[in-house]
């Protein structure tokens, strides 16, 4: 059986040992279900994800840290049309979503709180979101270029929506 794996040829189940001695320690890739998966740590908090199709999944606990300008999903932003995150995530980072120009579709965890700046920069296939009831802080460009965005429901909790956090959603 062959097995896909983005920006990679399709591989037997007898290379993906090969494979994931090919790619180094620092991303980690497991076999499910004659899928393979993606998996990493993601700043110091308890957070994996994997993508499955066109749908990211993220899940765990705490902050999302630990990048500075590209999340390491990153290379796969062109493929991602939904995304999904999962468990008590409390925060958004800068950066998660930028350009990620074909995502349409967000699942939230129901507690995060906030959105940090450039978050869903140049999303430009978003057309609506609902930021959960939870979210207190909307950061600087955070929604900045999702020109498609033609319905956006706010938090009953914000309190703080930074500057050009819109700007440039031509509805």
């Amino acid at each position: 059986k062959s097995l896909d794996v983005p920006g990679f040829p399709s591989l037997s189940r007898a290379d993906f040992t090969k494979f994931k001695a090919a790619i180094g320690a620092t991303t980690k890739y497991y076999m499910q279900d004659e899928k393979i998966f993606r998996y990493s740590k993601l700043g110091t908090s308890n957070m994996a994800w994997k993508l499955e199709g066109s749908t990211l999944y993220i899940t765990g606990n705490g902050y999302m840290d630990g990048w500075h300008t590209e999340p390491p999903w990153y290379s796969y932003r062109n493929s991602i049309k939904k995304v999904v995150m999962t468990g008590s995530m409390q925060n958004i980072y800068a950066f998660a979503f930028k350009d990620h120009t074909m995502l349409t579709s967000i699942i939230w965890p129901d507690n995060i709180e906030l959105i940090f700046d450039y978050a869903f920069y140049g999303c430009s296939s978003l057309q609506s979101v609902q930021i959960p009831d939870s979210v207190t802080r909307i950061g600087d460009d955070a929604f900045y270029y999702c020109m498609g965005l033609s319905s956006v429901k706010l938090s009953s909790s914000l309190i703080y929506l930074d500057s050009c956090a819109f700007y440039g959603c031509n509805s």
